[in-house]
């Protein structure tokens, strides 16, 4: 997974540093201390002779000076040691809740029989990451769960004190609707999730099984200690939209807020609410589908008269 700089954040920008496993971080950092190669001086004055003892007395004077200065710039605040946020690991889509095998591909896509038999050598056992790795570009249906393990590097406390999702939403994709036979519903693991039909998509608490009532940071902060990992499930939610997204996360420390932006090695996060049709044929608004039976085997289904289970 990548770090990138929110585009919303453009000044003031940190330099990337590389975390663990070769994640690639960059920071906003907004660092108010001046430091001593910052400071630029006047050109000397006048050369003139001065007896001995005053010259000794004024390099005495500069040094006691340039240590007060030192220490007025430094004493009490010393230099970030390290990253203030690291991010160990992230599954993304498709980790999406257990058991659910419903997943749409956003063009047409016809499936051989020779395609047909390796999903369906899989589907049973290996469930709806397995079936993904042999029909890639699947997108979650109506959720996409986001599982990310982060630490920090400072050797203070730091704080996360924000997190939204950056998105682009359109109508439902409608290429390729695989519906599957065993159908999940959200992970009860996750903790926080955001609604990418509102505005802001703001994080939330879950509240019957949706996010739900104010921000969850408005009133909360989650710490980060070095040497201990915390675990976040995040989900992202849509009814109406297919969207694309990014997290950004905001991490406050004792040089100021930084802010991190995540997404799946380069390219977007990915969910998709189910195309809305009138009438008796739940699946009319796809160019193709495929159905699993209750045996967990696939095939091949005419979305413009199939009429459900």
């Amino acid at each position: 997974m990548k770090f990138r700089r929110s585009q919303s954040e453009v000044a003031d920008s940190g330099s990337a540093t590389a975390g663990p496993g070769g994640h690639a971080v960059s920071g906003i950092h907004h660092d108010h201390r001046i430091y001593a190669d910052h400071v630029t001086y006047a050109g000397p004055p006048p050369k003139r002779k001065a007896p001995t003892g005053v010259v000794a007395a004024g390099v005495a004077g500069v040094l006691v000076a340039g240590a007060a200065a030192v220490w007025f710039l430094f004493g009490w605040e010393s230099r970030p040691d390290g990253s203030a946020f690291v991010v160990q690991s992230v599954t993304g889509p498709p980790g999406s809740p257990s058991g659910d095998r419903t997943f749409v591909l956003e063009d047409r896509r016809k499936l051989s029989s020779s395609e047909l038999d390796a999903i369906n050598s899989v589907s049973n056992a290996g469930g709806r990451q397995a079936l993904v790795e042999v029909v890639p570009g699947g997108v979650p249906e109506d959720v996409a769960t986001i599982v990310m393990t982060v630490s920090t590097e400072r050797s203070e406390e730091v704080r996360i004190t924000g997190i939204r999702a950056l998105k682009e939403c359109g109508t439902p994709f409608d290429g390729t609707y695989f519906d599957g036979y065993s159908q999940g519903n959200v992970d009860a693991n996750v903790e926080i999730g955001m609604n990418l039909d509102s505005p802001e998509a703001l994080a939330q608490p879950i509240i019957a099984k949706r996010p739900a009532g104010e921000p969850f940071f408005k009133k909360n902060s989650l710490p980060l200690t070095a040497g201990k990992s915390t675990t976040l499930t995040i989900g992202a939610f849509t009814s109406r939209h297919g969207c694309s997204f990014r997290l950004e996360v905001k991490v406050t420390a004792s040089d100021g807020e930084s802010t991190y932006v995540v997404d799946d090695h380069g390219q977007p996060f990915k969910v998709t609410s189910k195309v809305a049709v009138a009438g008796k044929f739940p699946l009319a608004g796809y160019q193709a589908a495929y159905m699993q039976d209750e045996t967990y085997g696939w095939q091949s289904v005419d979305p413009s008269t199939f009429e459900g289970r």
